[in-house]
């Protein structure tokens, strides 16, 4: 069963997250100012970070998302059709695995390509977070063996969360058991292993492998949200359409505006994440939003895009900020992240699909 208002959704979350790293690469992101002063309301800087529109521009609910979705579409499949564990393995590391090793090759390409150095007059976040060691041998390596250490994450900082999806989903088929077993239990236990996990990685190294494993245990419960979701949809369905659909929108846009690492905020990215699961399977009057051709093409693309944006930021910015218009810039970062995004997917993500499943049924055939 497929439920394509979800793949616009996770265009959505995609898109979200492209504009997050804009945001947070300009010096707007980080600039202090009085919610009282009314003359600070005079810039829209002022209003992605004070109001709920911050949640277009809040990268940290749109991955759990995508982690809730993953859960979701992961159970779906399960119950659609029932691979061996093996096959399932081969699959699911082709269909993660490979595309991300290109975006890997892909950034070091371009940081090969780019000035080296702090960009003056732009953000912390951009000069410290990412390309802050050349890609030595060691360095990719690290990238490639997917440690989480936060090392082997800066060529493209976005695949931290692939690292975490990609063991969880060694993990999924238990957890697609016990979701159909309790899922009243299974949600109270991994609520309860999210918080131990919480709890530990406060004594953990920070950008450590121990702190990354940590992390994984704690997002085990956004995907078993998900397989949860999916085996009780109806009745998720049900709940969300007796409520305004605007008001599901509205609440769910709240609760992803908070700003990430505030207390419990990943709990309600979670439940936000789940109220807008519930509107777009439950509601008809927002079928037809969720099903038009942008959004649907966008969902299409929205892994590629997810794993190549930020490279060509990085680039673009080291190149031409300062030398070119800051709309004219993020206009061209934008359609060059589309673009890549849909070549990507032809070229890099389908591939990749196809060959797990090429792969699958030889060694089922075996």
């Amino acid at each position: 069963m497929r439920y394509r208002q979800l793949d616009a959704l996770r265009g959505v979350a995609a898109l979200t997250v492209v504009f997050h790293h804009l945001f947070m690469a300009f010096p707007g992101s980080e600039a202090h100012v009085s919610v009282f002063d009314l003359s600070s309301w005079a810039f829209w800087e002022t209003w992605m970070k004070y109001t709920p529109l911050r949640a277009f521009v809040n990268g940290r609910p749109a991955v759990v998302l995508f982690f809730v979705l993953s859960g979701f579409v992961l159970a779906a499949s399960f119950e659609k059709r029932a691979l061996p564990y093996q096959d399932y393995l081969i699959r699911r590391f082709c269909r993660i695995y490979l595309p991300f090793a290109i975006a890997i090759a892909f950034a070091v390409s371009l940081f090969m390509l780019s000035p080296r150095g702090p960009i003056a007059g732009l953000t912390e976040w951009f000069n410290a977070s990412s390309w802050t060691a050349a890609p030595s041998v060691d360095v990719v390596a690290g990238h490639l063996a997917m440690t989480g250490r936060e090392a082997h994450i800066q060529l493209n900082n976005v695949t931290w969360s692939l690292i975490h999806e990609l063991r969880i989903s060694a993990l999924f088929p238990l957890i697609v058991l016990l979701a159909v077993w309790n899922w009243r239990v299974t949600l109270a236990a991994l609520a309860l292993l999210w918080l131990a996990s919480e709890v530990a990685g406060g004594f953990a190294e920070e950008g450590s492998i121990l702190a990354s494993i940590l992390d994984t245990g704690g997002y085990v419960l956004f995907f078993g949200v998900g397989a949860i979701c999916f085996y009780n949809r109806q009745r998720l369905a049900a709940v969300a359409a007796k409520l305004p659909v605007s008001a599901i929108c509205v609440a769910a846009l709240v609760a992803m505006a908070i700003p990430a690492g505030a207390p419990a905020s990943e709990l309600l990215y979670g439940l936000a994440s789940t109220a807008l699961i519930g509107a777009a399977i439950g509601h008809q009057r927002i079928q037809p939003v969720f099903t038009s051709s942008p959004l649907l093409w966008l969902g299409t693309i929205s892994y590629s895009l997810y794993l190549f944006h930020l490279p060509i930021i990085l680039f673009a910015l080291r190149h031409w900020y300062g030398a070119v218009d800051n709309r004219l810039l993020v206009v061209g970062i934008m359609a060059t992240s589309l673009m890549t995004a849909q070549i990507a997917y032809w070229l890099v993500e389908k591939p990749s699909d196809q060959l797990g499943r090429t792969l699958s049924r030889r060694h089922r055939l075996a």
